[in-house]
């Protein structure tokens, strides 16, 4: 949980290692397949999936951007081609055809597929900025970890006296388990902070028996809750945006 930033910095890795094995699938060998895929499974194991959210829209950036770099020489090529058949054979039927073909093409690449692609960018960058704004202070995760599983500060609070601070009045507790609650402590009391964690754990009802792995599994599903609720973005498809032009 607290090393989120350096688990972060794995996610570019990740997009540039299955970017190059998606586009030169047939230039490694079987074996060479096989150990990088490996490596890119046990690299998203590290990077965990409390990031799955992240790197999937990275991803999704990351292809709509090359395809668009890819893109950009693919149209002076078809400018050119025209300029070219202009020379050759002006008057042609051939010609113009071809010409009046490449410039719908060319239209269609510049206003609708260019388009579609900066929308998608904008979008996948507005939700990553929403994932990215969620907080890794382990205080108000815990609290909202506490709002999903419906389990008020109240009960904690009675259940972390009894079980752990037997003859102490909750005021005593109150305000520092407020404090830790809603982020006002970044590195809280290590015997109080575990105390709290197996108060959770009893809290919920659960069959795990980890106070540490609870909280996360817990942090993954709200992460995954988050990003669920995110609208769903296409990658724009070229060919498919021709195919409907041309129907």
């Amino acid at each position: 949980m607290n090393n989120k930033e350096q688990r972060e910095k794995l996610i570019p890795i990740i997009i540039e290692l299955e970017v190059l094995r998606e586009k030169n699938a047939t230039s490694f060998l079987e074996r060479e397949k096989n150990s990088l895929d490996s490596a890119i499974k046990e690299l998203k194991q590290v990077m965990g999936d409390s990031l799955k959210g992240i790197y999937e829209l990275r991803k999704k950036k990351k292809l709509i951007e090359n395809t668009l770099n890819e893109l950009m020489p693919l149209l002076d090529i078809l400018e050119e081609s025209c300029a070219k058949a202009k020379l050759v054979e002006p008057e042609s039927t051939r010609t113009k055809n071809r010409i009046k073909n490449r410039k719908k093409v060319l239209s269609v690449i510049n206003q609708d597929f260019v388009n579609q692609c900066k929308d998608a960018l904008s979008s996948l960058h507005n939700n990553l900025e929403k994932l990215s704004s969620i907080s890794t202070n382990e205080g108000v995760i815990y609290r909202e970890i506490l709002k999903r599983n419906k389990i008020t500060s109240t009960q904690l609070l009675n259940k972390l006296i009894d079980q752990f601070y037997p003859g102490c009045k909750i005021e005593q507790y109150k305000e520092i388990v407020q404090n830790i609650l809603y982020g006002k402590v970044k590195n809280p009391d290590s015997v109080l902070w575990n105390n709290m964690l197996i108060c959770l754990l009893e809290l919920s009802n659960t069959d795990q028996k980890d106070p540490q792995q609870y909280f996360q599994s817990q942090f993954d599903l709200y992460i995954e809750s988050i990003t669920n609720s995110l609208e769903e973005i296409e990658i724009p498809n070229l060919e498919c945006t021709i195919a409907e032009e041309n129907q």
